[in-house]
């Protein structure tokens, strides 16, 4: 297997598609169900995915209700693209569950997620530069 063997980008149009990608965790399971244009890339070898989303904005509130919490005063290295989205007025989350930790930016109907098994690695390494 080669280094690019560990990498794939996904595309998929609803939310309601995604069940396997749910499943195996490269797609948070707790997204509003009005979520489509999910674009996501999942690291085999560092079992971590991150992706962007479009919702319906009145729907923000699906995530604490779904067991995500607010990410109250998140700090992020200085040129991460975190740091840049919290910049731009994203409310961050926070999401466990036993497929791995899913740290969640969301605006006016548009998000973006990281996961991984290991929570320290979301920090670490970012695919989307």
């Amino acid at each position: 297997m080669t280094g690019c063997d560990y990498l794939a980008y996904r595309h998929v149009d609803q939310f309601q598609h995604a069940t396997q990608e749910t499943r195996q965790g490269w797609i948070p399971g707790i997204l509003p169900p009005s979520t489509h244009s999910i674009s996501y890339r999942r690291d085999l070898e560092f079992l971590q995915a991150e992706g962007r989303f479009e919702f319906d904005p009145l729907e923000t509130e699906y995530l604490t209700e779904h067991g995500a919490s607010f990410y109250q005063s998140p700090r992020f290295q200085k040129d991460s693209p975190q740091n840049a989205l919290l910049q731009q007025g994203y409310e961050f989350y926070r999401y466990s569950s036993s497929l791995g930790t899913y740290l969640i930016a969301v605006k006016r109907g548009r998000g973006y997620y990281w996961m991984a098994v290991e929570p320290s690695l979301i920090h670490e390494k970012t695919l989307w530069r």
